[in-house]
């Protein structure tokens, strides 16, 4: 994966499980959560003071990265919730 990707795990309160945000030069360019399910992930790309260029290969590489992410705290949440 490229240097300047970096993927965090947050707790938002506007959202009900964790958020997967994407990161490019220590700036969020976007996050995804699973609110409506594992099937049904969503992403929202978040504004930029500027533009940004990279790869489009390596920009996928890390979505797939924060999908698999968001898809294990997802099962997680599952888990917990079920042992309740």
């Amino acid at each position: 994966m490229n240097k300047k990707f970096t993927i965090e795990m947050c707790s938002d309160l506007d959202y009900e499980g964790m958020v997967i945000t994407i990161n490019h030069d220590m700036e969020s360019i976007a996050s995804l959560n699973y609110d409506k399910g594992i099937d049904k992930l969503e992403v929202t790309i978040h504004p930029l003071q500027k533009g940004i260029s990279f790869l489009l290969s390596d920009f996928l590489e890390v979505v797939e990265k924060a999908k698999h992410l968001a898809i294990k705290c997802a099962e997680e949440d599952l888990k917990r919730d079920q042992n309740i």
